[in-house]
């Protein structure tokens, strides 16, 4: 059997592999339910999915100057940028704008968010700055290789990315911290696991993507 089965009909780029699409697309139903009278608010105002998706990387720029000065400011700006990177896509499809263009600006601030994220945790001397380069070229390799497999059309079973796995837990550990009082640093080994996941699935779509070259 081929394992370089193609993807059909697929009318938008993604850095999503196959399964999380199937459950994406659900997902992304439900919140275009959810947020129906806001998301009319917004547009009202002007406000355009890319204006949210820039204010979402803004709000992750702000990640670095909050961490090194307070836990509670970094952990505010942190939650901005999860709460704008939720609004953006029901909104593009609500406005009737969604699109390759709309993606990639949308991919850019999730980018801008994960390299922010890692430079304000290795400057409050949460990240060794090795591990902190090693994991932020990864994010944005195995992301590059999820947008090339959709642009090409070729099937991608799975990946990981450890944006949000890293985000929930120092959201998590700061929550732990301020009901128990019990300081939890695991940042960096959770930062070191994800990085080997992702090294490991880097390989695979490195090796995915010769089988199509050689294919075609």
């Amino acid at each position: 059997m081929n394992r370089v089965k193609k993807r059909s009909n697929q009318l938008k780029w993604s850095v999503y592999s196959d399964y999380e699409g199937a459950f994406l697309t659900k997902f992304h139903e439900y919140r275009l339910g959810g947020l129906g009278g806001f998301l009319k608010l917004l547009t009202s105002l002007g406000i355009t999915a890319n204006h949210v998706s820039v204010l979402s990387g803004i709000a992750a720029l702000l990640f670095i100057p909050a961490f090194v000065r307070s836990t509670a400011l970094a952990i505010l700006a942190l939650m901005a940028h999860l709460a704008l990177d939720v609004i953006d896509g029901p909104l593009a499809k609500f406005q009737g704008t969604a699109g390759n263009a709309g993606m990639f600006v949308d991919f850019c601030a999730d980018l801008i968010g994960v390299i922010a994220i890692t430079v304000g945790l290795t400057l409050g001397g949460v990240l060794e700055p090795v591990v902190a380069i090693l994991h932020a070229f990864l994010y944005t390799a195995v992301v590059f290789m999820s947008l090339m497999h959709s642009i090409l059309q070729i099937k991608q079973p799975f990946t990981f990315r450890s944006r949000m796995f890293i985000y929930g837990f120092i959201i998590g550990m700061y929550v732990v911290e301020r009901l128990l009082g019990k300081h939890i640093d695991l940042i960096q080994e959770v930062t070191v696991i994800s990085s080997v996941l992702m090294t490991f699935v880097f390989y695979k779509d490195c090796l995915r993507l010769y089988a199509a070259a050689k294919v075609q």
